[in-house]
Parts: C-alpha cells; structure tokens; sequence
C-alpha cells in the first residue's frame, strides 16, 4: 500500500515491479489514488500512473475521466491480451506498453498528436494496428536526434493502417517487425509519397502499400 504520507515518487519506480499484482493507496493521500482492480491513477483519476505488472486481468479498457497514459504506465504487463484507449485520452506517454508480451489487440481511439518513443515496442503478440486519424507523427524529434522505435520487435505485426494525417514516421518505429506484410494508408499514393519515414524502418516501405483505404 502507498501509504498517507508519500506524496512523489520516480516515473519508473513501480514498472519494474514485475510480480506487482496490485496497487493500493492510502484513503488519506491526496496525492494517488488506486482503482479497485488494483491500478494506480493521480488523485484526480486523470493519469493512468503505473498497471500492475502481473495483474490477473487479460483485457482493460482506459476509464473515461483519464487523459493521460504515463510514461512505461503499462511496461512488461504479463497477461494482458486486449486494451481500449477511447477518444478522451489525449496523452500517451513513451514506452507506455513497452513489453506487453501478450497483448493481441488494441483499440486506439485516442486523438494524440503522436506516438511517443518505444510505446509499442516489443509487444510480439500485436498482429494489427490501426493508427487513427489525427495522429501526425510516429515517434518525434529532440535537438538531439529522433525519438522512434514505436512499434520495434512487434515481431508477429502484420498489418498497419495509417491516417492521411501522418506526416512522420521516425527512426526504427517499425524496426525487425519481421512479419509486416500490409500498410493500409487512408490516404492517396501522392500524398504518401510526401510522408517522411526514417532509417531503419525498411520492412514498412517494403510491405504491400493499399491507397485510399476506407475511402469508400
């Protein structure tokens, strides 16, 4: 239990915690606040702070009154198979679902501007992905060079669907995604073209492009 009197603590203390089953939190702290399947949020139920790494549950949706998803929120989350990040999500942090081995399926309504550093990487159960509209960028860039690997090691992803929003795709977002076969881009050829995507992401520009998806 996180008791009345801890009021700050490291974005990556609790993560490594890989039998944490669940998180509880003093009624008396003003600070967090834990849901009663064990997840920890701020005070104000708005960020996501830390999924339990071994909790039983296999599917989660992101609860309505929450924005944020916290930088490694969910990092190497062993048996969860099927999350739902709705539209009132507007921030998720990088490495977010870093490592999430069993993780098959994932419903991304939220409205972010871009996926952040490692936020998918290494979950090697992800087949599909369906990026939606609005998101301009995978990865982003620093003064001190680009900030990619999103969906690096995602090594059964098969197929990716990109908004006509993308303008972006930085360095090895989609790096040794070995079984990438489709990229399904709801926009034009003519407007892919124009898309910039970084080094190391050649099994992306290699796969089977489809134009204009969902058009109709």
């Amino acid at each position: 239990e996180i008791g009345a009197g801890l009021n700050r603590m490291g974005s990556q203390a609790i993560p490594y915690c890989k039998s944490l089953e669940s998180i509880t939190v003093s009624k008396d702290n003003s600070t967090y606040a834990a849901t009663d399947d064990g997840v920890l949020f701020t005070a104000d139920y708005k960020t996501l702070l830390c999924y339990p790494s071994a909790s039983d549950m296999t599917s989660y949706t992101i609860p309505k009154n929450c924005t944020t998803i916290h930088d490694y929120a969910f990092r190497n989350c062993v048996k969860l198979e099927s999350l739902t990040i709705g539209d009132h999500v507007v921030e998720i942090g990088d490495g977010a679902f870093y490592g999430c081995e069993k993780l098959k399926s994932v419903s991304l309504g939220a409205p972010v501007e871009y996926l952040g550093y490692t936020v998918f990487s290494k979950c090697v159960a992800l087949e599909e992905i369906v990026i939606p509209e609005g998101v301009k960028t995978i990865g982003y860039v620093l003064e001190d060079g680009e900030c990619g690997s999103s969906f690096a090691e995602c090594t059964a992803l098969k197929r990716v669907v990109l908004p006509k929003s993308i303008t972006n795709i930085y360095a090895s977002s989609f790096y040794e995604c070995t079984a990438l076969e489709e990229v399904a881009f709801c926009g034009s050829e003519s407007a892919w073209s124009a898309v910039i995507v970084g080094q190391g992401n050649e099994l992306l520009t290699g796969a089977k492009i489809t134009y204009n998806y969902g058009a109709n």
